[in-house]
This record gives structure tokens, sequence and C-alpha cells, in this order.
């Protein structure tokens, strides 16, 4: 795990590699000892994923406006349009809105996982609790500068974060937070709950 003074000297080596952009932007790390919680980032999975579903589409719209009562049969050109709909919803719409809904989000205490076109998820792993974060990327995701960054909760199936951008930043984020966090002294209520309990109390 990466270790240091939080979020903002994960951003500052990051910058120093040559990247003058990110399209992950984090926020300055909190004081250490601080108990509010603020947003870091909010992200989506790569948008190279929406090359395809764009294609797609140009190719589609192409097809309609060359093959439209051109095709041999009466059925075939009544029939084409509902086809060049069906591929673009299946092959274009679905796949751009399960994009745009898998959302992450990281704040100074929480990583948040949201997804699900009809039926939402939403998974929250409180960072406090130290887990293993480890980044896998491969050789298109790499010159993209994305990856996949698993956070191991200790179960058979880690969360992922498939194909961040700026995999590297968000990892080293996550890591820094996660020392931060575990240094915190915690929330009022937290705390109040402490000082009730004996030495002697579980």
């Amino acid at each position: 795990m990466a270790s240091g003074a939080g979020v903002t000297d994960a951003a500052s080596r990051h910058s120093r590699r040559g990247r003058s952009s990110a399209p992950v932007e984090p926020i300055p790390a909190p004081k250490r000892g601080s108990t509010e919680e603020h947003p870091v980032a909010r992200m989506h999975s790569s948008a190279r994923r929406l090359v395809l579903p764009a294609l797609v589409l140009v190719a589609a719209s192409a097809a309609g406006g060359f093959l439209a009562g051109r095709l041999p049969e009466p059925w075939q050109n009544q029939a084409l349009p509902f086809v060049l709909v069906a591929a673009v919803l299946l092959l274009a719409v679905v796949p751009f809105l399960v994009w745009l809904t898998r959302v992450y989000t990281i704040t100074t205490r929480r990583l948040i996982v949201q997804s699900g076109v009809v039926v939402r998820r939403r998974q929250e792993l409180v960072l406090s609790r130290d887990f293993d974060v480890t980044m896998r990327r491969g050789p298109l995701q790499a010159m993209a500068g994305s990856g996949d960054v698993f956070v191991d909760t200790g179960t058979d199936r880690p969360v992922v974060l498939k194909d961040v951008p700026d995999a590297a930043l968000v990892q080293a984020a996550l890591a820094d937070l996660m020392e931060l966090s575990t240094r915190a002294p915690g929330t009022p209520r937290q705390q109040a709950i402490a000082a009730t309990r004996r030495p002697f109390d579980p």
C-alpha cells in the first residue's frame, strides 16, 4: 500500500509523471483526526467502453439510409427499421446505460459502488477497515492509463472498480485514505460510546 500525507501526495506524484490533466481529480486530504466526511472523487469506467456502441449507432444509421426501400422483398423493407432499432437498443443504448449507471464514489471514509439499470444496487465499504488494494491492467489499459482496481474485502469476491481512468492514482488515493481513516478518532457518536466502555469491556 502507498503511504504518505494523503491524497494530495498521490496527486502530486501522478502529475510529476507527465500527465497534465486527469479524469479523476482528487481534493486535498483532510487533516488527521478530522471526523467529517468529504467527497474525494466520483467516476465511471473509462469512456473507451463507449466506442463500440458509438460505432453501432453510426453503422445502423448508415445502413438505414442506404438500404431503405432497396431490399428485394417488401416485407424485408418493412422489417428493416425494427431490426435496426433492436440492434441499436441492444448494442448501443443498453451498454451506454450500463456504463452511465455504474458509478464509483470515493469519500474520505467510504468507497461507494452503484450499479444497475432497472434494479439499482449500492455497495459501501468503510475505509477504516484497511482493505488490501491492488491494480491490474492489460496492454490497452496501460496505454490509456486506465485499469482494474481490486479491493479485497476478505470474501471470495473482491470489489472491482472496472477499467477506471487513472487507475494508479485511484489505487494510491484509496491506500492513503485507508491510512488516514484507521488513525482517525471516529465520529462523535463513536467517541461517546468508546468513552463509556470500561477497560475490560469488549
